[in-house]
């Protein structure tokens, strides 16, 4: 079973997410913002994905997440939400990008 991280600071969609990739199959794990996440991926936990928004509050925004991530488990693999036109420049085959509003078709065709 994949292990899930999923990061949004909008707690509706957060919840959307959790419950749709629970019914999906997948062992999921959540964080309302950047900061929390990087204090789940500093734990013992290892999540096969991470499914987070682009832009969040705090310190850390879901890019700083994502090259953390995949940083530090050369396994992990990231897709970033973002209802804003920017995507970053560079992409590397273990990253995807997907544009609110997606449907979770859509998300899971990435997982």
């Amino acid at each position: 079973m994949k292990r899930v991280l999923a990061v949004d600071d909008e707690p509706l969609l957060l919840e959307l997410l959790v419950d749709e990739l629970e019914l999906g199959g997948y062992k999921v794990e959540s964080a309302s913002n950047g900061d929390a996440a990087m204090a789940l991926l500093g734990s013992d936990h290892r999540f096969d994905v991470i499914v987070t928004d682009l832009r969040m509050p705090g310190k850390v925004d879901g890019w700083m997440l994502g090259r953390h991530a995949l940083g530090s488990d050369p396994e992990a693999r990231v897709v970033y939400m973002t209802g804003y036109a920017e995507m970053p420049a560079v992409l590397s085959d273990r990253e995807k990008f997907l544009r609110k509003p997606f449907t979770m078709d859509k998300l899971f065709s990435l997982l």
